[in-house]
């Protein structure tokens, strides 16, 4: 019995010199992550602080982007080859980035009107079917478009032929 109590009391004594010294350890744990966290926020901050002002430097300013000179153009897509097109999409010639128009039915067209830039002569745009895929990439040279662009997909049951007319 005698062994049972100094057995208990040895592992009591244990358990609580155990939880002191953890304890300790927990506070000088919960510093070095606080401060470990705080230059992590600190450098953060200077990456996004950097960040922003390679973004404003990049970015033209209403001066910059009013002095490109642009022409006003109305560019219509027909669908004269049998079969629905699931989509047209276009790329903005200002910021590069791919707008989805609309889809075209088999007989019917699509319209947009853009304020071109003067040195800008490519515009690219691409056909995608009913299920999203792509399925084709075209680039018309507008240069010789002073005001209307049309461009006619040809085919039967699928695009054979590209027909482009100015004004």
């Amino acid at each position: 019995m005698m062994c049972k109590k100094l057995l208990v009391g040895f592992m009591s004594a244990a358990m609580c010199m155990a939880l002191l010294l953890g304890c300790g350890k927990n506070e000088a744990s919960e510093e070095a992550t606080e401060e470990v966290v705080t230059e992590v926020a600190d450098t953060q901050g200077e990456s996004d602080t950097k960040d922003e002002q390679t973004q404003a430097e990049a970015e033209p300013t209403p001066e910059v982007a009013s002095q490109v000179a642009t022409r006003a153009i109305h560019i219509t897509f027909t669908n004269q080859c049998g079969v629905d097109i699931g989509m047209l999409a276009v790329i903005e010639p200002t910021t590069g980035e791919q707008a989805s128009v609309d889809p075209i039915p088999a007989g019917e067209s699509v319209s947009l009107d853009a304020d071109w830039p003067e040195d800008e002569s490519e515009f690219h745009w691409a056909l995608y079917n009913d299920d999203g895929e792509l399925y084709m990439e075209g680039v018309t040279d507008l240069s010789v478009a002073t005001s209307k662009a049309t461009i006619t997909f040809l085919g039967e049951g699928d695009v054979s032929q590209i027909q482009e007319e100015y004004e």
